[in-house]
């Protein structure tokens, strides 16, 4: 059967695989295909011989499915990482206590011996599940104030919210180790708030790191009902990275963060690692910078310039942080959201803090799922690619504190 524009096939790059979409058949044989593939998030476009297009992988999204999803379990933890008064410590045992129990819940259900090689569970924690500690506040209380409340407090403006990097290094070495016990388990344990120092950075890294300021600025928030879209500022100058939040924070337009990122002394980032049979399979630094940092001088937030595609266990992800999924690409009148640039997946994982999540940032396959891993319990949720919310399974069925399970 010739392949045809529209179809999403299987590229031979040799020593790699690659997934892509024909967007345009060319003279001799040749196909322009628009590439994202297993190792990450293309979004480029490469001219590709017709011999080596060696298989169709998918069809369109909008006709019967080649890819049907199997038996997978989904755990989601639900905390408040609004809240930041645990040791990262606590939080890692939080974590790891959710996943031995998810763990013994998955080979009851689906023993590892009646397949291999198959997925057989995702856990996944919200975004912040590791950012810096901030103490609780004791607060008097009662008539005659004599009665000692604890209470949690958030990061506020003027707060240092990311970890330093060999804190980052160490959890993200412990994570692994502990997932090397998990077999054919997926588990993506929250975001980890993190900075690099200036210092341990070369010319050519703070290079990178503005030029993917400089990126982003290209993508934009838009409502997601586009026919309420406006026109973009002509002047980069006078667009704002973020709103203030409640008057807390001034507003930073995108020439003034491009400049920062020139003379900083901490470059910031909001990481999602994902992990599977002990091997760091994909991670993804959010784009959307919505008050990252919060109000240091010195530091900037340094982001994704392409959405995240990988492949493992058989199954296809993609994975956004929070309102990265309202992130669009193109000008006025011609915006297309940047989790729509690629190939449909079989899940797309959002982590957030507080965002609801709507099946039309994602792009899914008619038999794929929406996972939203949220640190509010209302937003955590399993959405099917008609848009229907999956029922999680009964907490006495499940057994295990602060953990929402749904069956796939």
């Amino acid at each position: 059967m010739p392949f045809r524009v529209g179809q999403y096939v299987t590229v031979d790059k040799g020593r790699a695989e690659w997934h892509g979409e024909i967007i345009a058949r060319l003279p001799g044989s040749m196909f322009e295909i628009r590439l994202g593939g297993t190792s990450g998030s293309s979004m480029i476009s490469s001219l590709v011989a017709e011999d080596r297009l060696s298989a169709i992988l998918l069809t369109r999204p909008e006709k019967p499915s080649l890819n049907v999803i199997r038996r997978v379990y989904v755990g989601m933890l639900l905390e408040n990482t609004d809240l930041q008064s645990k040791e990262i410590k606590q939080r890692f045992e939080l974590v790891q206590k959710a996943l031995r129990g998810f763990e013994a819940m998955v080979e009851d259900k689906l023993p590892i011996c009646d397949n291999q090689h198959r997925l057989r569970g995702i856990f996944l924690a919200p975004e912040y599940m590791f950012a810096r500690h901030k103490p609780a506040k004791i607060r008097m209380v009662g008539v005659d104030k004599k009665i000692a409340k604890v209470v949690p407090q958030l990061h506020a403006t003027g707060d240092t919210r990311h970890l330093d990097e060999i804190e980052m290094q160490h959890l993200c070495r412990a994570f692994a180790s502990f997932s090397a016990t998990l077999k054919n388990i997926l588990i993506v344990p929250g975001t980890i708030a993190w900075r690099r120092s200036s210092t341990h950075c070369t010319s050519e890294k703070i290079g990178r790191y503005r030029q993917a300021v400089t990126e982003s600025s290209k993508f934009r928030p838009a409502p997601r009902d586009l026919s309420k879209d406006v026109a973009d500022p002509e002047d980069v100058d006078t667009r704002f990275v973020a709103l203030p939040l409640a008057g807390s924070l001034l507003p930073q337009t995108y020439k003034e963060r491009i400049a920062s990122a020139s003379g900083a002394e901490y470059f910031a980032r909001n990481t999602a690692f994902v992990y599977y049979n002990g091997i760091n399979v994909a991670k993804y630094h959010k784009i959307g910078d919505f008050h990252e940092v919060l109000g240091a001088k010195d530091t900037v937030h340094i982001p994704s310039v392409q959405p995240c595609r990988f492949d493992c266990g058989g199954m296809t992800f993609g994975l956004s942080i929070c309102a990265d999924d309202d992130l669009h690409a193109g000008s006025f009148g011609q915006r297309v959201q940047i989790q729509r640039t690629l190939a449909p997946v079989d899940f797309h994982i959002k982590l957030s803090a507080s965002c609801d999540a709507q099946v039309r940032c994602a792009y899914l396959l008619p038999t794929g799922f929406l996972l939203s891993s949220d640190s509010q319990e209302q937003h955590c949720k399993v959405i099917n690619a008609s848009g229907s919310d999956i029922a999680s399974l009964a907490p006495e069925k499940v057994g295990i504190d602060g953990l929402r399970v749904f069956a796939l």
